[in-house]
Order: structure tokens, then C-alpha cells, then sequence
């Protein structure tokens, strides 16, 4: 059920950012994947959170939105600290 509702909830945010993309809209257009980014850090799919905040964070850089760049970088400091605790494979050794 828990998994139903994080592809439901990434769907409505995907739809969102089609018609913001359509609507020439970057600014809602990166916040959508920032939160975007925030949903997958939330069930823990780090990679994927890192891909949302970082086109969020070129977007953002893109059309001078300092405010909303800072905030990604806030949120890419989390997640880097969410990947330092994460068990460590025989690859990253």
C-alpha cells in the first residue's frame, strides 16, 4: 500500500511538471522537482532524490532564482548526509 501511494503521489507531481514544462513555466517547473526529489528522499531512493535536485538546481541556476537555489543545496546537503549513513558495498570501499 505504502509503495501504491509514493507512485501516486510521484504521478500527480509528474503530470505537474508536463504541464509546466508546456506552459514554458521553469520556475514551478523546478520546484516540482524539487519536491519531486524530496519524495524519493522520504522512501529512500537517494539516486533518484539526487537527479530530481539537481535539474531542479540547474533550472533554478538558469533563471537566477537564488532563493530557490539555496534551498536545493540545503536539501542536497541532507541527502548527502543521508548517503554517509547508508551501509557502505564492497565497491565504494
Amino acid at each position: 500500500m505504502y509503495e501504491g501511494r509514493l507512485a501516486e503521489a510521484e504521478k500527480y507531481y509528474q503530470q505537474s511538471l508536463s504541464i509546466f514544462h508546456e506552459l514554458g513555466d521553469p520556475l514551478d517547473e523546478a520546484i516540482t522537482l524539487n519536491y519531486l526529489g524530496i519524495l524519493s528522499s522520504w522512501h529512500g531512493l537517494l539516486a533518484r532524490a539526487e537527479k530530481f535536485y539537481q535539474e531542479s538546481l540547474e533550472i533554478r541556476r538558469r533563471i537566477n532564482d537564488r532563493t530557490g537555489e539555496e534551498a536545493v543545496l540545503r536539501n542536497l546537503a541532507i541527502l548527502a548526509e543521508q548517503k554517509s549513513k547508508e551501509p557502505k558495498t564492497k565497491e565504494q570501499e
